[in-house]
């Protein structure tokens, strides 16, 4: 009899689970944020969390000086060898407004991307994905009157077509005043910020990892 009722609870608990929602948070004002799990339990993903420094009362001053400073050589080392990847790379700066349009392109393009990643491993059951957009608000702005123009109307039909595309392969709810495109003629810097929520029930979610796993097999 006990054996039943712990089975019954176990199954409960695994019921509640399954029809439980998966979400992501995907946030973005100057950093791109990431946050994802069920219900109100979240862990952050991005940006990973800075290691807290070590408690000196918990060393002796000479032990603690001693890891600082092998620490720093560590820290030194890889910024060495950073700064000679990055040369290597690195040709010539370019103008200040092409640094803008970069800026904002890779901020705008880390949400595109992440959302697209999300609905094509979604597959047959991206219609199972609400996505829903509590915040994007995009000013554009540049040195000269002309390329505000130009550049709004480009990022204004590029919103659209994110917009249109997730609406046809999510379940889409966009909050009223949401999203907002506006030119900036005075900055002369793009603005980004955005709120953007994606949730699947567990259960859906476990067939879209059934659904992949097996693609993966088949292909091997």
């Amino acid at each position: 009899m006990v054996g039943l009722i712990i089975a019954g609870c176990v199954l409960l608990l695994i019921l509640i689970l399954l029809f439980s929602v998966a979400k992501a948070e995907i946030r973005s004002d100057g950093t791109l944020s990431l946050k994802a799990g069920i219900g109100s339990l979240m862990f952050r993903i991005l940006p990973k969390k800075e290691k807290k420094s070590p408690n000196i009362s918990s060393f002796s001053q000479k032990k603690y000086l001693k890891k600082l400073k092998r620490e720093e050589e560590k820290i030194k080392k890889r910024k060495e060898k950073k700064a000679k990847r990055k040369e290597k790379k690195e040709s010539e700066k370019k103008k200040e407004e092409e640094e803008n349009k970069k800026t904002f392109s890779e901020k705008f393009d880390e949400i595109k991307n992440l959302l697209s990643v999300i609905v094509k491993t979604a597959g047959k059951y991206s219609k199972k994905l609400r996505i829903t957009i509590g915040d994007l608000k995009i000013s554009v702005s540049a040195p000269e009157a002309s390329d505000v123009a130009l550049r709004y109307g480009a990022i204004s039909q590029g919103v659209a077509y994110l917009l249109e595309f997730l609406d046809t392969k999510t379940t889409l709810d966009v909050k009223e005043g949401a999203v907002e495109v506006r030119a900036d003629f005075l900055s002369g810097s793009f603005d980004l910020s955005a709120d953007v929520t994606v949730g699947i029930r567990v259960i859906n979610a476990v067939r879209i990892g059934l659904s992949v796993l097996i693609k993966k097999i088949m292909k091997g």
